[in-house]
């Protein structure tokens, strides 16, 4: 079964709409049509929440041209296909989308089967397209170098300890890896941390294209000044360099660190590292690689502003504590339950001071965050607040937040969450958040007017985070602040309309609309008739009704 391509309509008149829906046989073609659209605001929605793989759009439109939403369009959607089906024979149009990469510039009118030739050209150019990515991918695959591969199979079974000793020499001398000299191992971990505070997943191919771009960065410098082996292993890139002596392995922390911190910079990522002692024993390897693991974690202790990259024979005289002491404890719940958010700040800041000062063994480390943690969830958990309301559907693994994450996005993001469940506790009341609402219903009621009124706006005004007040005022007023905006200014619009003699435009600016077509249109969309309609009803019904007092 041939995979049908989506498609996104859209066009201003509900006439074309409708019979293009009816009259065309999308499914026979080979498409399936998603939803329609009348102009290009409502249709870049659609875009975003549904990635259509076709847009069928005009070029005249409201608020937006056909032109001007494909750019956008392209832009949210770049792989999207474009039709265009337009009045004008305009060879200047016509330029424009052939600009864009329109597939197809359609005049109307166009019959059924006109258009499904060119539906049929492409699903068929679609296809071929599909079809020669597969193959090339397929050909890539295949032509990865044996030797290459042989060579990597042999270094990682090393590192994993897979190998017997008195096997080592003998696929030393057939791969021809060189047995005199010493190296080190070097793991390097790229770090994604921005999804852990925003509460967002990074997709794992966006991760891996990160982690290939920084390894091709590293490759590039490093095989310029060291003889090097490089090796993904899972999500996890390692580098087995060879060096003389240790004078030699000080130069190469300095360089390395500055690779991480220039990599920093120029990625949306943390990219630190751990260096192994010197060993000239590949039977060594695996020890190497697992006091470069060790290096790592001690990394994810850094400031991560100077310092990106541990080395094994720095980790010494750890200190091993494990948990808070009760006073600790006893303060950080207070805190949460009724301190201010700089208070809390405080108390998290000066605990992982701490951490710091006393040089804490990693285990030490991992084992106090987790205590931390723990007491954090206790104190939700008091107060009835449920993980799904902290953590949306999934609740984090803190052992594996703490290896993978390095100190200051740990610290940064158990501040978020204390502050989150003391605004909950604070505001976990009836009379609490009936107070929230009226303050906000008042504002609303004072600003609405105000073209820059939005959630953020009043959440800042009450000193609350957007996504608490949202939540707190659709379960309160059983629909979403930006309805309940939109029914107050169409309200306050009827006003106006009913008695005043104002123009359009000049409604639309009293009632917080910069754009007159645009509040025409939301009107139009709530009542079914437009303002000028609406007031030319008005201006009837008065005259009827005065008709009839006369004759009475």
């Amino acid at each position: 079964m041939s995979y049908k391509y989506s498609i996104l309509l859209v066009d201003d008149e509900q006439e074309i709409r409708d019979g293009m829906s009816r009259q065309i046989p999308w499914n026979q073609c080979g498409f399936e049509l998603l939803t329609t659209a009348e102009n290009g605001l409502e249709a870049l929605e659609l875009v975003e929440r549904l990635k259509p793989d076709v847009i069928i759009t005009d070029i005249k439109m409201p608020f937006m041209s056909g032109l001007e939403f494909i750019n956008k369009a392209s832009q949210i959607s770049p792989l999207t296909k474009f039709i265009v089906c337009s009045g004008f024979d305009d060879f200047e149009y016509a330029q424009q989308a052939i600009s864009l990469s329109v597939f197809s510039y359609v005049l109307k009118p166009i019959s059924s089967n006109e258009f499904v030739n060119v539906l049929v050209n492409l699903k068929q150019k679609m296809d071929s397209e599909w079809k020669e990515k597969k193959e090339s991918l397929s050909l890539k695959n295949q032509l990865a170098s044996s030797e290459s591969i042989i060579y990597d199979n042999f270094l990682i079974s090393c590192m994993q300890g897979a190998i017997e000793e008195n096997q080592m020499a003998t696929f030393s001398k057939l791969i021809g890896f060189n047995q005199e000299q010493s190296y080190c191992v070097f793991s390097l971990r790229v770090d994604k941390s921005n999804h852990l505070l925003s509460k967002t997943e990074i997709k794992s191919n966006h991760q891996d294209l990160l982690v290939y771009a920084i390894k091709n960065i590293f490759d590039e410098w490093l095989i310029q000044r060291y003889s090097i082996h490089s090796l993904l292993i899972g999500k996890d890139l390692f580098y087995i360099i060879e060096i003389e002596d240790e004078q030699e392995i000080n130069q190469l922390m300095i360089d390395l660190n500055a690779l991480c911190k220039q990599s920093t910079k120029l990625s949306d990522a943390y990219v630190f590292g751990g260096v192994s002692f010197l060993t000239n024993r590949l039977s060594k390897l695996s020890q190497a690689t697992h006091q470069a693991i060790t290096a790592v974690q001690y990394s994810t202790m850094l400031d991560l502003e100077n310092n990106f990259v541990t080395f094994m024979g720095d980790v010494k005289d750890r200190l091993d504590i494990s948990y808070l002491s009760i006073e600790e404890d006893s303060k950080l719940i207070t805190l949460i339950k009724k301190g201010t958010a700089i208070e809390i700040e405080t108390i998290i800041h000066d605990i992982f001071n701490e951490i710091e000062e006393k040089k804490f063994s990693i285990k030490s480390y991992h084992l106090y965050i987790i205590d931390i943690f723990n007491s954090i969830i206790k104190t939700a958990n008091l107060y009835k607040i449920k993980n799904d309301e902290l953590f949306g559907d999934t609740v984090p693994n803190i052992t594996e937040i703490l290896s993978k994450h390095p100190k200051h996005i740990i610290e940064s993001w158990l501040i978020g969450l204390c502050k989150n469940i003391n605004e909950m506790i604070l505001h976990n009341n009836e009379k609490t958040r009936k107070n929230i609402i009226d303050d906000s219903l008042d504002y609303i009621n004072r600003e609405f007017d105000n073209p820059d009124l939005t959630v953020e706006l009043i959440s800042k005004k009450l000193y609350l985070s957007s996504t608490y007040f949202s939540t707190l005022f659709k379960r309160e007023m059983g629909q979403s602040f930006i309805s309940y905006l939109t029914e107050i200014r169409l309200s306050k619009a009827r006003y106006y309309l009913e008695k005043t003699n104002d123009k359009n435009y000049i409604i639309a600016e009293k009632i917080g609309y910069s754009d007159p077509n645009y509040f025409g249109y939301v009107f139009k969309k709530k009542y079914g008739i437009s303002p000028k309609q609406y007031r030319q009803t008005l201006t009837t019904n008065r005259m009827m009704l005065t008709n009839e007092k006369n004759v009475k």
